[in-house]
């Protein structure tokens, strides 16, 4: 995740529950309940973040140097794959 935001440049924000299905449904569940009064309080109850990752300018930028180069060679590495593949 760090390096993800560091790539994109953006916040990456880790949720502390991972069982984003189950809780939905315990969060729908509660709504019908009466629990919450409305989704956007049940989503605020259980939103809670375990990490969070800050992107670094300075790697931001080598990240994408590193991505620019990869691209350019990209198409050279399916190339050589299909040649492989054909012996």
């Amino acid at each position: 995740m760090e390096i993800k935001s560091h790539v994109f440049g953006r916040p990456i924000n880790v949720p502390e529950i991972t069982e984003a299905t189950l809780l939905g449904a315990a969060l729908l569940a509660g709504v019908g309940a009466g629990i919450y009064k409305s989704y956007r309080e049940a989503v605020v109850s259980a939103s809670r973040m375990a990490n969070r990752y800050l992107p670094g300018p300075d790697l931001q930028k080598k990240y994408q140097e590193v991505c620019s180069k990869y691209v350019q060679i990209a198409p050279l590495m399916r190339e050589i794959s299909r040649i492989v593949g054909e012996f």
